[in-house]
C-alpha cells in the first residue's frame, strides 16, 4: 500500500524553477533513496513534502490525505526530519532536544516523565550516543549533532521520516550503523523512510527503491536492482561509472578512470 503520494510536484524559488512535475510513491516499509547531484532540488523536495514549503502546481499525500491541509501538530504526527543541520538558539541538552520531539503529542504545560526520559535514553544508547545526553547540543560535533537529530525522530513515532543526507557527517562506521539502524527501524516498525543520499553505494546496500533527479526532473525511479545500473548513474552524474562485482558477488559502484 502507498503511504505517500507524491503528485506532479513544481516549485520555484522567485523566478527560478528548482523542481518541475516530480512525482512519484512510496509503500509501507520501504526506503526510498533519492540520487542527484548538488543542487538539483533534493532538499526543496523534502521540505515540499514535509509541508515546509508549498508547491506551485501539484500536491503530497499522507494516506490520501494533502500535506499542505494539515496543520502543525498533525504534519508532526506522520513526518519526523533529519535535516542536515538545525540551529538552537537556547543550551538545551541532548536529553532536552529529543524529548521535544514529541510536543504534538502532549499538552502544551506537560513535563516529560521519567518514562519518556528512559524511553530517550534507550534510543541514545541503541545509537551509542548515550554518553552524550547530558552534553549540550550546541558544543557537539557535526556527527554527533546529526545522530542526535536521528535519534529525535526514532523517538516522534511517525510512519514516514524524511532523512537529508544523514551520513553527510559521519565517518565509514558511523555511516554503516546509521543506515543499519535506519533499516531495522523501517523493517521493525513498517514505516517509510525517503532519503537523500549521495553515495550511490549506500543506496544500492539500503534502498528498496530510487529517484534519480536531474535538473529538478525525475531522470528515472523504480527498483533498486533496476535504477543502479552504469547507464544511469553516468546520465545522472555526467561522467562515466562503472557497477563491478565484488569476490562475494555484490555489486559495488565505482567511478571510470582511464
Amino acid at each position: 500500500m502507498d503511504l505517500l503520494n507524491v503528485e506532479n510536484i513544481s516549485f520555484s524559488y522567485e523566478s527560478r524553477q528548482i523542481l518541475k512535475d516530480i512525482s512519484f510513491s512510496v509503500e509501507e516499509g520501504n526506503i526510498c533513496g533519492i540520487l542527484g547531484q548538488n543542487g538539483t532540488g533534493k532538499t526543496t523536495l523534502l521540505k515540499c513534502i514535509h509541508g515546509l514549503l508549498k508547491p506551485k502546481h501539484g500536491n503530497v499525500l499522507i494516506k490520501g490525505k494533502s500535506v499542505h491541509s494539515m496543520n502543525c501538530k498533525e504534519r508532526a504526527r506522520n513526518i519526523s526530519t533529519v535535516p542536515q543541520n538545525i540551529n538552537i538558539i537556547f543550551s538545551y541538552t541532548v536529553l532536552d532536544v529529543v524529548l521535544m520531539a514529541k510536543v504534538s503529542k502532549v499538552n502544551l504545560f506537560t513535563s516529560p516523565s521519567k518514562e519518556d526520559e528512559k524511553e530517550v535514553i534507550k534510543i541514545l544508547n541503541s545509537l551509542e550516543i548515550g554518553h552524550l545526553s547530558d552534553k549540550r547540543f550546541n558544543e557537539l560535533s557535526g556527527g554527533e549533532k546529526q545522530m542526535v537529530l536521528i535519534a529525535r525522530a526514532m523517538y516522534q513515532d511517525t510512519p514516514i521520516i524524511l532523512l537529508d543526507e544523514p551520513t553527510a557527517h559521519l565517518d565509514y562506521k558511523n555511516q554503516i550503523m546509521i543506515m543499519d539502524t535506519i533499516k531495522d527501524i523501517v523493517n521493525k516498525k513498517n514505516l517509510t523512510a525517503i532519503i537523500n543520499i549521495h553515495d550511490p553505494n549506500l543506496a544500492l546496500n539500503y534502498c528498496d527503491n530510487i529517484i534519480m533527479i536531474k535538473s529538478g526532473r525525475v531522470l528515472i525511479k523504480g527498483k533498486t536492482s533496476d535504477i543502479i545500473c552504469e547507464n544511469y548513474l553516468s546520465n545522472l552524474y555526467d561522467m562515466p561509472v562503472l557497477v563491478d562485482k565484488t569476490q562475494n558477488g555484490r555489486s559495488v559502484v565505482v567511478p571510470f578512470s582511464a
